[in-house]
């Protein structure tokens, strides 16, 4: 392949792009608001499989997308975790804040 371009997809595509990458093919992941901005500058406002690959096989050849860093699988962990943290934090204060509005002691 000439160019591999893959969009976000909110980490479904780390593990085509960790693959490729340790194959030897450069990538570039994409912001989906700027493909998506793309796509409707051509005209194209459907939203389908087949219109999306078309619209990033003519982003690949029209635009000079830099290689995306793919990061080392010790740092993809250390992103997982910390992500994790976050979440579970999150739900803690989102539950501290329900047990204040309980009325029922026993609640």
């Amino acid at each position: 392949p000439g160019r591999i371009v893959l969009e976000a997809t909110g980490g479904y595509e780390c593990d085509v792009m960790f693959g490729l990458s340790r194959a030897g093919h450069a990538v570039s992941r994409l912001n989906p608001t700027r493909v998506r901005a793309f796509a409707t500058a051509m005209g194209k406002l459907a939203k389908t499989d087949p219109i999306d690959a078309a619209v990033l096989a003519h982003l690949a050849q029209t635009l000079e997308e830099a290689p995306s860093t793919v990061p080392s699988p010790e740092r993809e962990r250390l992103r997982e975790l910390v992500q994790r943290r976050e979440q579970l934090v999150s739900q803690r204060d989102d539950e501290r804040r329900r047990l204040h509005q309980a009325r029922d002691p026993f609640v």
